[in-house]
C-alpha cells in the first residue's frame, strides 16, 4: 500500500487576501518585488494552523508541530528582515548628514567646516564601529551555519541597529543645529 501523503489529509488552505493570487511555483516564495509577501505568508500560515480547520483540526501532534514551525521560521525571517530595512534607514541618514556638511561648507565657507571638526570626528568614529559590525554580520551570513546564527540573533542585532538609529538621529541633529 502507497503512503498516505498529509496533504491528501489536509484540508484546502483558507483564500487570504494577497496571498491567493501570488504566481510563485509551489515551494518558492514570491518575488521580493512583492514588498508584502512576508507578512502575508506568516497571516496565511498562522490561519492554516491555528484555525478550527487548520491544524487545530488534525489529531496529529507531528503535524501540529511542523505547522507551529512554519510560523516561527517566517516570523525569524521577518525580524531579519527588519533588522536589514533598519540598517538602510541608517544609511540614509548618513547620507543626509554628508549632503547638509557638503553644503553648509560650501555656502559658508572654511568656517563652518571647522564649528563641523569634533563632530566629523564622532560621526568617523560612529560609522566605522557601524561599518565593523555590519562586516561582521555578513562573514556571519555565509553558508548554513551563519545564515542559522543571523535568524537566532535577529532580536540582538535588532537592538544593537535601534542604538545605531538613535545615534544617527543624534548626531544629524547636532550638525543640523550648528549651521
Amino acid at each position: 500500500m502507497p503512503p498516505t501523503t498529509i496533504t491528501a489529509l489536509a484540508p484546502d488552505p483558507p483564500a487570504v487576501a494577497g496571498v491567493s493570487g501570488m504566481s510563485a511555483p509551489p515551494g518558492h516564495p514570491p518575488s521580493e518585488s512583492q514588498s508584502n509577501w512576508l507578512p502575508n505568508l506568516i497571516v496565511a500560515a498562522n490561519l492554516i494552523t491555528y484555525s478550527k480547520d487548520g491544524a487545530e483540526a488534525i489529531p496529529f501532534p507531528y503535524v501540529k508541530a511542523a505547522f507551529g514551525m512554519v510560523v516561527t521560521l517566517l516570523e525569524t525571517v521577518q525580524k531579519v528582515m527588519e533588522n536589514r530595512d533598519n540598517l538602510k534607514e541608517v544609511c540614509g541618514s548618513a547620507l543626509e548628514i554628508i549632503q547638509h556638511v557638503n553644503s553648509a561648507i560650501t555656502f559658508h565657507g572654511d568656517a563652518m567646516a571647522a564649528r563641523f571638526k569634533d563632530l566629523c570626528n564622532e560621526f568617523l568614529r560612529f560609522l566605522k564601529e557601524i561599518q565593523q559590525r555590519v562586516e561582521k554580520m555578513n562573514k556571519k551570513r555565509s553558508g548554513f551555519k551563519g545564515h542559522l546564527r543571523e535568524i537566532l540573533k535577529a532580536d540582538t542585532m535588532g537592538s544593537e541597529i535601534l542604538g545605531y538609529k538613535e545615534r544617527i538621529r543624534e548626531l544629524r541633529g547636532n550638525f543640523f543645529g550648528l549651521s
